[in-house]
Protein backbone atom coordinates (compact mmCIF):
# COMPACT_ATOMS: atom_id res chain seq x y z
CA UNK A 1 0.00 0.00 0.00
CA UNK A 2 2.88 2.34 0.83
CA UNK A 3 4.60 1.61 -2.50
CA UNK A 4 1.33 2.21 -4.34
CA UNK A 5 1.09 5.61 -2.65
CA UNK A 6 4.71 6.70 -3.23
CA UNK A 7 5.69 5.27 -6.63
CA UNK A 8 4.24 6.37 -9.97
CA UNK A 9 1.25 4.45 -11.32
CA UNK A 10 3.23 2.42 -13.85
CA UNK A 11 2.68 -1.16 -14.98
CA UNK A 12 5.37 -3.73 -14.13
CA UNK A 13 7.59 -1.39 -12.13
CA UNK A 14 8.56 -4.32 -9.82
CA UNK A 15 9.91 -7.70 -10.91
CA UNK A 16 7.82 -9.54 -8.33
CA UNK A 17 4.85 -8.64 -6.12
CA UNK A 18 3.67 -11.16 -3.49
CA UNK A 19 0.32 -11.05 -1.69
CA UNK A 20 -0.14 -13.22 1.42
CA UNK A 21 -3.47 -14.02 3.13
CA UNK A 22 -5.08 -12.87 -0.10
CA UNK A 23 -8.52 -14.14 0.92
CA UNK A 24 -8.61 -11.19 3.35
CA UNK A 25 -7.42 -8.53 0.90
CA UNK A 26 -9.91 -6.25 -0.84
CA UNK A 27 -9.51 -5.88 -4.60
CA UNK A 28 -9.92 -2.10 -4.45
CA UNK A 29 -7.12 -1.76 -1.85
CA UNK A 30 -4.60 -3.97 -3.67
CA UNK A 31 -5.27 -3.64 -7.38
CA UNK A 32 -2.71 -0.80 -7.79
CA UNK A 33 0.01 -3.07 -6.34
CA UNK A 34 -1.16 -5.92 -8.58
CA UNK A 35 -0.58 -3.77 -11.67
CA UNK A 36 2.97 -2.93 -10.62
CA UNK A 37 4.29 -6.51 -10.81
CA UNK A 38 5.86 -8.20 -13.83
CA UNK A 39 5.13 -11.40 -11.95
CA UNK A 40 2.39 -11.64 -9.30
CA UNK A 41 2.13 -14.36 -6.65
CA UNK A 42 -1.19 -14.37 -4.80
CA UNK A 43 -1.29 -16.79 -1.83
CA UNK A 44 -4.47 -17.54 0.05
CA UNK A 45 -7.27 -19.95 0.84
CA UNK A 46 -10.87 -19.63 -0.33
CA UNK A 47 -11.96 -21.75 2.63
CA UNK A 48 -10.78 -19.05 5.05
CA UNK A 49 -12.17 -15.63 5.85
CA UNK A 50 -12.97 -12.95 3.27
CA UNK A 51 -12.35 -9.28 4.12
CA UNK A 52 -14.49 -8.13 7.03
CA UNK A 53 -16.88 -5.22 6.43
CA UNK A 54 -18.10 -4.44 9.94
CA UNK A 55 -18.64 -0.74 9.26
CA UNK A 56 -19.69 -0.95 5.63
CA UNK A 57 -23.40 -1.26 4.87
CA UNK A 58 -23.52 -3.46 1.79
CA UNK A 59 -26.18 -5.65 0.28
CA UNK A 60 -23.98 -8.71 -0.12
CA UNK A 61 -26.52 -10.72 -2.09
CA UNK A 62 -27.05 -7.83 -4.52
CA UNK A 63 -23.31 -7.48 -5.06
CA UNK A 64 -22.91 -11.25 -5.43
CA UNK A 65 -25.36 -11.19 -8.33
CA UNK A 66 -23.33 -8.64 -10.28
CA UNK A 67 -20.48 -9.69 -12.56
CA UNK A 68 -18.09 -7.13 -11.07
CA UNK A 69 -18.28 -8.30 -7.45
CA UNK A 70 -15.45 -10.33 -5.90
CA UNK A 71 -15.10 -11.38 -2.26
CA UNK A 72 -11.35 -10.80 -2.19
CA UNK A 73 -8.19 -10.35 -4.24
CA UNK A 74 -7.83 -14.15 -4.25
CA UNK A 75 -11.34 -14.57 -5.62
CA UNK A 76 -10.60 -11.94 -8.28
CA UNK A 77 -7.37 -13.62 -9.43
CA UNK A 78 -8.97 -17.07 -9.66
CA UNK A 79 -11.81 -15.62 -11.74
CA UNK A 80 -9.25 -13.89 -13.98
CA UNK A 81 -7.61 -17.27 -14.69
CA UNK A 82 -4.35 -16.79 -12.85
CA UNK A 83 -2.36 -20.04 -13.04
CA UNK A 84 -3.24 -22.07 -9.92
CA UNK A 85 -0.95 -24.23 -7.78
CA UNK A 86 -2.34 -26.28 -4.92
CA UNK A 87 -0.11 -26.85 -1.88
CA UNK A 88 -0.41 -30.59 -1.29
CA UNK A 89 1.64 -31.19 1.84
CA UNK A 90 0.40 -29.82 5.17
CA UNK A 91 3.38 -28.95 7.35
CA UNK A 92 1.81 -27.13 10.30
CA UNK A 93 0.13 -29.97 12.20
CA UNK A 94 2.52 -32.40 13.86
CA UNK A 95 -0.23 -35.01 14.07
CA UNK A 96 -2.63 -35.92 11.22
CA UNK A 97 -5.66 -35.80 13.55
CA UNK A 98 -5.17 -32.04 13.97
CA UNK A 99 -5.95 -31.36 10.32
CA UNK A 100 -8.09 -34.40 9.41
CA UNK A 101 -11.46 -32.77 10.15
CA UNK A 102 -10.85 -29.71 7.95
CA UNK A 103 -9.13 -31.84 5.32
CA UNK A 104 -12.17 -34.08 4.89
CA UNK A 105 -14.82 -31.38 5.41
CA UNK A 106 -13.42 -28.48 3.38
CA UNK A 107 -10.44 -29.60 1.26
CA UNK A 108 -11.78 -32.78 -0.40
CA UNK A 109 -9.07 -34.80 1.41
CA UNK A 110 -6.39 -33.30 -0.84
CA UNK A 111 -4.09 -32.20 1.98
CA UNK A 112 -1.28 -34.61 2.85
CA UNK A 113 -0.46 -34.38 6.58
CA UNK A 114 2.89 -35.54 7.91
CA UNK A 115 3.15 -38.59 10.22
CA UNK A 116 2.83 -37.90 13.98
CA UNK A 117 5.99 -36.79 15.77
CA UNK A 118 4.70 -37.58 19.28
CA UNK A 119 2.55 -40.19 21.01
CA UNK A 120 0.69 -37.55 23.03
CA UNK A 121 -3.05 -37.23 22.43
CA UNK A 122 -3.30 -34.51 19.75
CA UNK A 123 -6.81 -33.34 20.70
CA UNK A 124 -8.24 -33.10 24.21
CA UNK A 125 -11.89 -32.51 25.03
CA UNK A 126 -12.97 -30.95 28.35
CA UNK A 127 -16.58 -30.63 29.45
CA UNK A 128 -16.99 -27.43 31.44
CA UNK A 129 -20.79 -27.50 31.68
CA UNK A 130 -20.79 -23.76 32.27
CA UNK A 131 -23.64 -21.27 31.91
CA UNK A 132 -23.73 -18.79 29.01
CA UNK A 133 -24.95 -15.48 30.40
CA UNK A 134 -24.54 -11.91 29.17
CA UNK A 135 -22.33 -13.09 26.32
CA UNK A 136 -19.79 -14.93 28.50
CA UNK A 137 -19.20 -18.37 29.99
CA UNK A 138 -17.35 -17.69 33.26
CA UNK A 139 -16.99 -21.39 34.16
CA UNK A 140 -15.18 -22.09 30.88
CA UNK A 141 -12.90 -19.10 31.45
CA UNK A 142 -12.00 -20.32 34.95
CA UNK A 143 -11.43 -23.87 33.68
CA UNK A 144 -9.05 -22.59 31.02
CA UNK A 145 -7.07 -20.60 33.58
CA UNK A 146 -6.82 -23.72 35.77
CA UNK A 147 -5.66 -25.72 32.76
CA UNK A 148 -2.98 -23.14 31.98
CA UNK A 149 -1.81 -23.30 35.59
CA UNK A 150 -1.81 -27.06 36.05
CA UNK A 151 -1.48 -28.83 32.71
CA UNK A 152 0.34 -26.76 30.06
CA UNK A 153 4.11 -27.06 29.73
CA UNK A 154 5.66 -23.62 29.89
CA UNK A 155 8.06 -24.19 26.96
CA UNK A 156 5.13 -24.38 24.54
CA UNK A 157 3.73 -21.39 22.70
CA UNK A 158 0.06 -20.97 23.60
CA UNK A 159 -2.94 -19.37 21.95
CA UNK A 160 -6.53 -19.20 23.18
CA UNK A 161 -9.42 -18.89 20.72
CA UNK A 162 -12.94 -17.87 21.73
CA UNK A 163 -16.22 -17.74 19.85
CA UNK A 164 -16.97 -14.12 20.69
CA UNK A 165 -15.27 -10.95 21.85
CA UNK A 166 -16.89 -10.87 25.31
CA UNK A 167 -15.47 -14.32 26.15
CA UNK A 168 -12.02 -13.19 25.07
CA UNK A 169 -12.21 -10.28 27.53
CA UNK A 170 -13.52 -12.57 30.29
CA UNK A 171 -10.57 -14.97 29.91
CA UNK A 172 -8.08 -12.09 29.96
CA UNK A 173 -9.76 -10.76 33.11
CA UNK A 174 -9.57 -14.15 34.83
CA UNK A 175 -5.89 -14.54 33.87
CA UNK A 176 -5.17 -11.12 35.36
CA UNK A 177 -7.00 -12.01 38.60
CA UNK A 178 -5.09 -15.30 38.88
CA UNK A 179 -1.77 -13.50 38.27
CA UNK A 180 -2.50 -11.13 41.17
CA UNK A 181 -3.46 -13.99 43.49
CA UNK A 182 -0.73 -16.48 42.55
CA UNK A 183 2.92 -15.48 42.05
CA UNK A 184 3.90 -18.81 40.46
CA UNK A 185 1.12 -18.45 37.89
CA UNK A 186 2.28 -14.89 37.21
CA UNK A 187 5.80 -16.23 36.54
CA UNK A 188 4.41 -18.94 34.24
CA UNK A 189 2.40 -16.37 32.30
CA UNK A 190 5.54 -14.30 31.86
CA UNK A 191 7.10 -17.29 30.07
CA UNK A 192 3.97 -17.82 27.99
CA UNK A 193 3.94 -14.15 27.00
CA UNK A 194 7.57 -14.32 25.91
CA UNK A 195 6.58 -17.17 23.56
CA UNK A 196 3.79 -15.19 21.90
CA UNK A 197 0.78 -15.95 24.11
CA UNK A 198 -2.53 -14.55 22.82
CA UNK A 199 -6.27 -14.64 23.43
CA UNK A 200 -8.32 -13.86 20.30
CA UNK A 201 -11.88 -14.26 19.13
CA UNK A 202 -12.56 -16.29 15.99
CA UNK A 203 -12.81 -13.31 13.63
CA UNK A 204 -9.25 -12.17 14.47
CA UNK A 205 -7.22 -15.38 14.65
CA UNK A 206 -6.51 -16.04 10.96
CA UNK A 207 -2.78 -16.19 10.20
CA UNK A 208 -1.83 -17.26 13.74
CA UNK A 209 -0.32 -20.59 14.82
CA UNK A 210 0.89 -21.87 18.19
CA UNK A 211 2.14 -25.17 19.66
CA UNK A 212 -1.02 -25.51 21.73
CA UNK A 213 -4.34 -23.91 20.82
CA UNK A 214 -7.01 -23.82 23.52
CA UNK A 215 -10.55 -23.29 22.24
CA UNK A 216 -13.36 -21.92 24.37
CA UNK A 217 -16.60 -22.91 22.62
CA UNK A 218 -18.22 -20.27 24.86
CA UNK A 219 -21.89 -21.18 24.28
CA UNK A 220 -23.95 -23.25 26.70
CA UNK A 221 -27.25 -23.36 28.55
CA UNK A 222 -28.56 -20.07 29.96
CA UNK A 223 -29.31 -19.49 33.66
CA UNK A 224 -32.77 -20.94 33.10
CA UNK A 225 -31.33 -24.21 31.82
CA UNK A 226 -32.27 -23.62 28.17
CA UNK A 227 -29.82 -24.07 25.27
CA UNK A 228 -30.62 -21.74 22.36
CA UNK A 229 -28.13 -23.12 19.76
CA UNK A 230 -27.28 -19.54 18.78
CA UNK A 231 -23.64 -19.68 17.70
CA UNK A 232 -23.46 -16.26 16.11
CA UNK A 233 -21.73 -16.15 12.70
CA UNK A 234 -20.81 -19.86 12.90
CA UNK A 235 -24.48 -20.60 12.13
CA UNK A 236 -24.16 -18.83 8.77
CA UNK A 237 -24.18 -21.10 5.71
CA UNK A 238 -22.31 -18.38 3.79
CA UNK A 239 -19.20 -17.97 5.96
CA UNK A 240 -19.74 -19.97 9.15
CA UNK A 241 -17.70 -22.92 7.92
CA UNK A 242 -14.83 -20.56 7.08
CA UNK A 243 -14.78 -19.20 10.64
CA UNK A 244 -14.81 -22.76 11.98
CA UNK A 245 -12.07 -23.84 9.58
CA UNK A 246 -9.81 -20.98 10.68
CA UNK A 247 -10.23 -21.52 14.41
CA UNK A 248 -9.63 -25.30 14.32
CA UNK A 249 -6.49 -25.25 12.16
CA UNK A 250 -4.18 -23.04 14.25
CA UNK A 251 -2.44 -25.70 16.40
CA UNK A 252 0.97 -27.24 15.76
CA UNK A 253 1.19 -29.94 18.47
CA UNK A 254 -2.11 -30.04 20.34
CA UNK A 255 -5.63 -28.64 20.40
CA UNK A 256 -7.55 -28.46 23.70
CA UNK A 257 -11.29 -27.83 23.46
CA UNK A 258 -13.43 -26.59 26.36
CA UNK A 259 -17.15 -26.94 25.75
CA UNK A 260 -20.37 -26.34 27.66
CA UNK A 261 -22.61 -27.52 24.83
CA UNK A 262 -24.89 -30.32 26.10
CA UNK A 263 -23.78 -33.77 24.94
CA UNK A 264 -27.25 -34.63 23.60
CA UNK A 265 -27.13 -31.66 21.21
CA UNK A 266 -23.72 -32.73 19.92
CA UNK A 267 -24.90 -36.30 19.32
CA UNK A 268 -28.04 -35.26 17.47
CA UNK A 269 -26.71 -32.03 15.97
CA UNK A 270 -24.43 -33.48 13.31
CA UNK A 271 -26.93 -36.10 12.12
CA UNK A 272 -28.30 -33.69 9.45
CA UNK A 273 -24.94 -34.07 7.67
CA UNK A 274 -26.26 -37.48 6.58
CA UNK A 275 -28.82 -35.77 4.36
CA UNK A 276 -26.86 -32.65 3.40
CA UNK A 277 -24.86 -32.22 0.21
CA UNK A 278 -22.25 -30.00 1.88
CA UNK A 279 -20.58 -29.38 5.24
CA UNK A 280 -22.19 -26.11 6.34
CA UNK A 281 -24.07 -24.45 9.18
CA UNK A 282 -24.24 -25.54 12.79
CA UNK A 283 -24.34 -29.23 11.78
CA UNK A 284 -20.67 -29.18 10.79
CA UNK A 285 -19.82 -27.46 14.10
CA UNK A 286 -21.56 -30.26 15.98
CA UNK A 287 -19.69 -32.70 13.76
CA UNK A 288 -16.42 -31.08 14.81
CA UNK A 289 -17.27 -31.45 18.51
CA UNK A 290 -18.21 -35.11 17.97
CA UNK A 291 -14.89 -35.62 16.17
CA UNK A 292 -12.96 -33.94 19.00
CA UNK A 293 -14.63 -36.20 21.57
CA UNK A 294 -13.85 -39.31 19.49
CA UNK A 295 -10.16 -38.43 19.11
CA UNK A 296 -9.83 -37.40 22.75
CA UNK A 297 -11.24 -40.77 23.90
CA UNK A 298 -9.35 -42.72 21.21
CA UNK A 299 -12.58 -44.02 19.64
CA UNK A 300 -11.10 -44.75 16.24
CA UNK A 301 -14.24 -46.20 14.64
CA UNK A 302 -16.31 -43.14 15.62
CA UNK A 303 -13.62 -40.82 14.31
CA UNK A 304 -13.40 -42.63 10.97
CA UNK A 305 -17.19 -42.67 10.59
CA UNK A 306 -17.35 -38.89 11.00
CA UNK A 307 -14.51 -38.34 8.51
CA UNK A 308 -16.19 -40.65 6.00
CA UNK A 309 -19.42 -38.66 6.31
CA UNK A 310 -17.57 -35.38 5.77
CA UNK A 311 -15.73 -36.79 2.76
CA UNK A 312 -18.97 -37.88 1.14
CA UNK A 313 -20.37 -34.36 1.47
CA UNK A 314 -17.24 -32.79 0.00
CA UNK A 315 -17.32 -35.09 -3.03
CA UNK A 316 -13.97 -36.66 -2.25
CA UNK A 317 -12.48 -38.91 -4.91
CA UNK A 318 -13.39 -42.58 -4.41
CA UNK A 319 -10.64 -45.15 -4.72
CA UNK A 320 -10.74 -47.64 -7.58
CA UNK A 321 -11.54 -51.06 -6.10
CA UNK A 322 -10.63 -52.84 -9.33
CA UNK A 323 -7.09 -51.44 -9.28
CA UNK A 324 -6.83 -52.49 -5.62
CA UNK A 325 -7.53 -56.09 -6.63
CA UNK A 326 -4.80 -55.89 -9.27
CA UNK A 327 -2.37 -54.55 -6.65
CA UNK A 328 -3.20 -57.36 -4.22
CA UNK A 329 -2.69 -59.99 -6.93
CA UNK A 330 0.64 -58.46 -7.93
CA UNK A 331 1.84 -58.19 -4.31
CA UNK A 332 0.98 -61.85 -3.65
CA UNK A 333 3.12 -62.88 -6.59
CA UNK A 334 5.97 -60.63 -5.42
CA UNK A 335 5.97 -61.82 -1.82
CA UNK A 336 5.73 -65.49 -2.83
CA UNK A 337 8.89 -65.06 -4.89
CA UNK A 338 10.71 -63.26 -2.04
CA UNK A 339 9.72 -65.81 0.62
CA UNK A 340 10.70 -68.71 -1.66
CA UNK A 341 14.13 -67.24 -2.42
CA UNK A 342 14.91 -66.14 1.15
CA UNK A 343 13.07 -68.98 2.91
CA UNK A 344 11.45 -66.27 4.98
CA UNK A 345 7.95 -65.35 6.14
CA UNK A 346 7.34 -61.79 5.01
CA UNK A 347 3.79 -60.49 5.28
CA UNK A 348 2.41 -57.55 3.35
CA UNK A 349 -0.18 -54.81 3.48
CA UNK A 350 -1.33 -52.70 0.56
CA UNK A 351 -1.98 -48.95 0.59
CA UNK A 352 -0.20 -48.44 3.90
CA UNK A 353 -0.82 -44.97 5.37
CA UNK A 354 1.88 -42.92 7.03
CA UNK A 355 0.38 -39.59 7.97
CA UNK A 356 -1.27 -38.51 4.72
CA UNK A 357 1.13 -40.47 2.53
CA UNK A 358 0.06 -43.82 1.09
CA UNK A 359 2.62 -46.43 0.04
CA UNK A 360 1.43 -49.21 -2.23
CA UNK A 361 3.16 -52.02 -0.34
CA UNK A 362 4.68 -52.62 3.08
CA UNK A 363 6.70 -55.82 3.56
CA UNK A 364 7.33 -56.81 7.14
CA UNK A 365 8.62 -59.57 9.35
CA UNK A 366 9.88 -59.49 12.92
CA UNK A 367 13.12 -57.75 11.88
CA UNK A 368 12.43 -55.58 8.84
CA UNK A 369 9.73 -53.14 7.66
CA UNK A 370 10.10 -51.98 4.06
CA UNK A 371 7.86 -49.45 2.33
CA UNK A 372 7.68 -49.94 -1.44
CA UNK A 373 6.59 -47.29 -3.92
CA UNK A 374 5.56 -48.38 -7.38
CA UNK A 375 6.89 -45.95 -9.97
CA UNK A 376 6.90 -42.22 -9.16
CA UNK A 377 4.34 -39.46 -9.03
CA UNK A 378 3.13 -39.07 -12.62
CA UNK A 379 6.38 -40.78 -13.68
CA UNK A 380 8.24 -37.57 -12.75
CA UNK A 381 6.41 -35.40 -15.21
CA UNK A 382 8.15 -32.30 -13.89
CA UNK A 383 10.58 -31.11 -11.24
CA UNK A 384 7.89 -30.73 -8.56
CA UNK A 385 6.92 -34.40 -8.97
CA UNK A 386 10.54 -35.40 -8.46
CA UNK A 387 10.82 -33.31 -5.30
CA UNK A 388 7.53 -34.78 -4.03
CA UNK A 389 8.90 -38.33 -4.42
CA UNK A 390 12.16 -37.45 -2.69
CA UNK A 391 10.13 -36.07 0.22
CA UNK A 392 8.05 -39.29 0.40
CA UNK A 393 11.23 -41.36 0.79
CA UNK A 394 12.57 -39.02 3.50
CA UNK A 395 9.29 -39.24 5.42
CA UNK A 396 9.43 -43.05 5.32
CA UNK A 397 13.03 -43.25 6.55
CA UNK A 398 12.48 -40.60 9.22
CA UNK A 399 9.54 -42.63 10.54
CA UNK A 400 11.71 -45.72 11.02
CA UNK A 401 11.04 -47.66 7.78
CA UNK A 402 13.30 -48.83 4.98
CA UNK A 403 12.29 -47.43 1.60
CA UNK A 404 12.44 -48.95 -1.87
CA UNK A 405 11.17 -47.81 -5.27
CA UNK A 406 10.05 -50.49 -7.69
CA UNK A 407 9.55 -49.53 -11.34
CA UNK A 408 6.81 -51.59 -12.98
CA UNK A 409 8.27 -51.03 -16.46
CA UNK A 410 11.46 -52.82 -15.34
CA UNK A 411 9.41 -55.60 -13.75
CA UNK A 412 7.55 -56.09 -17.03
CA UNK A 413 10.79 -56.39 -18.97
CA UNK A 414 12.63 -58.65 -16.52
CA UNK A 415 10.63 -59.66 -13.45
CA UNK A 416 13.24 -61.97 -11.89
CA UNK A 417 16.06 -59.44 -12.19
CA UNK A 418 14.07 -56.68 -10.49
CA UNK A 419 12.95 -59.02 -7.70
CA UNK A 420 16.56 -60.06 -7.06
CA UNK A 421 17.49 -56.37 -6.73
CA UNK A 422 14.79 -56.05 -4.06
CA UNK A 423 16.03 -59.22 -2.34
CA UNK A 424 19.56 -57.81 -2.21
CA UNK A 425 18.16 -54.65 -0.66
CA UNK A 426 16.39 -56.76 1.98
CA UNK A 427 19.56 -58.71 2.77
CA UNK A 428 21.56 -55.50 3.18
CA UNK A 429 19.01 -54.15 5.65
Amino acid sequence: STCSTIFPMENESFDLVIFDEASQLRVEDNFPALLRGKQRVVAGDLNQLPPMNYFKKTNIELERNTSSYFNSLLDFCINKNFKEHYLDIHYRSKHPDLIAFSNHAFYESRLIPLPPTTKETPIIYNESNGVFKDGVNKKEALDIVSYLNESVKDHFSIGIATFNLAQKDEILDQIQIKCIEDKSFFDKMEIFNSNGFFVKNLENIQGEERDVIIISCTYGINDEGYFRQAFGPVNSHLKGFKLLNVIITRSIHQMVVFSSIPASFIKDGFEPLNSFSNNRGKAVFYGFLAYVKAVSKNKINEKEAILKLLSRNSEVFQENKKSDLVLIKFTNKLIDKINTELKSSFRFENNFSLGGFTYEIILKNKDVKILIDLNGKLLHGDYEDYIFDINRSKIAVKSGYKYYRLWTSNLFNNFDQEVYKLINFILLN
